[in-house]
């Protein structure tokens, strides 16, 4: 059985991270997420949820960030292998069901060539 935790070495947790992310990542966006993505070598990659005040109350923010982390988390052998990702959320987003929000990661994955 494959690991499926979520250490925080797997995480993007300094603000100098990010930053390098908006900078020279790829750039993929939808309706209900944007994604940026910076390959990396010689080590695995890093993910990063980013929902802001935009979305609504602190409750939806908390809700929509443990959503994606938790489809990063099981499906993380074939999403963060290569690059580094920051999946920035949208306020469309909260009307979706778990397994649209997963299908629209997963496009934008393939999109912008990280997975």
């Amino acid at each position: 059985m494959k690991d499926l935790g979520f250490p925080r070495s797997r995480r993007l947790t300094k603000q100098f991270e990010y930053r390098k992310q908006y900078r020279t990542g790829l750039k993929a966006s939808s309706e209900y997420l944007t994604i940026y993505t910076c390959p990396v070598e010689g080590r695995k990659g890093k993910v990063g949820v980013v929902a802001s005040k935009k979305l609504g109350k602190a409750t939806e923010r908390n809700r929509i960030r443990r959503v994606l982390k938790e489809i990063v988390r099981t499906n993380q052998h074939s999403i963060i292998e290569k690059a580094d990702i920051v999946i920035i959320a949208k306020p469309r987003a909260l009307t979706l069901p778990y397994g649209e929000l997963a299908q629209e990661l997963f496009l934008l994955l393939r999109k912008s060539g990280a997975s």
